[in-house]
């Protein structure tokens, strides 16, 4: 799976709106968006604030940095 579906389908599983994880990830709505759409790639800094805001495991995030 893509990351831009996980990170889609983490926010539907949890019913959570774009601004919230943006907030999370302490970056703007937009950059968030661009994200999901796959037009900027996210670091794992970032990627450790999504895991931590669904509290995930962040090493979920591993395979699509290698």
């Amino acid at each position: 799976m893509p990351l831009t579906e996980l990170l889609r389908k983490l926010r539907a599983n949890q019913k959570s709106k774009l601004e919230e994880v943006a907030k999370a990830m302490n970056i703007s709505r937009e950059e968030y968006f661009q994200i999901e759409k796959g037009l900027l790639i996210p670091d794992l800094y970032h990627l450790d604030d999504v895991a931590k805001f669904y509290g995930i495991d962040a090493s979920i995030f591993n395979r699509y940095f290698k």
